[in-house]
């Protein structure tokens, strides 16, 4: 019979391995997409810059028993014209859908920037999670007061959790600025599946920039499992963890 202890681990060891790979091979000057201007839960509908494509690693732990588990989630963007996004998101250890821990999410996004003082934002986004079976959706809306961003979502999920019933979730965070490379992001929402509202979500997080580099740093603590549309609406136990993105500038390894 195989060996299911090291067959569970090979998820794990490879996410870990492209942790290590990206950052040192890939990294570019350019501009990431900057966890200062967001929360752990809700992405302000960024769609990044067309040439420079995200690579974004988050890896959060909880505690069963005596046992620490963790579960690693590796987003890949690319940024298209007219203010689009395509990308994917991979997951282990996933707690959405029971007995699936493997979820994957390809996803698209659009959104357009409306200008002035506030430079507010709106974006909508579709999604298919792989775990789940589902056609998930998000309408968000950003804008700017003083140094503070505030962020708002409403989402659409086609079959929450794999259960074969759909769910409704809103949330709100603001991404407050304490220094120049420092940022408090936090949020809060719900999610109604057939009516009953389910565990709230939330999380918190010390946002970094790295100064002179293009990377940007996230410590959160949250009570999400992953972050796909599922995952960032339906609650569960408290995890710790962090977040780290790398922008890879397309031009310098194609032609």
């Amino acid at each position: 019979m195989p060996d299911r202890s090291q067959s569970s681990y090979r998820p794990l060891g490879c996410a870990l391995l492209m942790a290590v790979l990206f950052p040192l091979v890939f990294a570019s000057p350019a501009l990431s997409q900057d966890v200062t201007d967001r929360s752990p839960n809700l992405t302000g509908g960024w769609v990044g810059v067309p040439g420079v494509a995200q690579f974004h690693f988050l890896h959060r732990f909880w505690k069963v028993q005596d046992n620490l588990v963790n579960s690693p989630t590796l987003l890949l963007g690319i940024p298209l014209p007219a203010g689009t996004l395509a990308g994917v998101r991979y997951a282990s250890s996933s707690r959405i859908v029971a007995d699936v821990p493997n979820e994957w999410e390809l996803f698209g996004r659009w959104a357009v920037q409306l200008g002035g003082t506030h430079e507010t934002a709106v974006a909508l986004t579709g999604a298919f999670n792989g775990a789940a079976g589902s056609a998930d959706g998000e309408l968000s809306l950003s804008g700017r007061i003083g140094g503070t961003r505030l962020l708002a979502a409403g989402r659409f999920l086609g079959d929450a959790g794999g259960i074969g019933t759909t769910g409704w979730g809103a949330a709100a965070g603001a991404a407050i600025p304490l220094r120049t490379n420092l940022a408090l992001g936090a949020d809060y929402g719900a999610t109604w599946v057939d009516g009953d509202r389910g565990r709230p979500v939330w999380g918190i997080g010390l946002q970094l920039r790295i100064p002179v580099s293009p990377h940007s740093l996230s410590l959160q603590a949250t009570n999400s499992g992953t972050s796909t549309l599922q995952g960032a609406s339906l609650g569960g136990r408290t995890t710790w963890g962090f977040e780290f993105t790398v922008p890879i500038t397309l031009a310098r390894y194609l032609p």
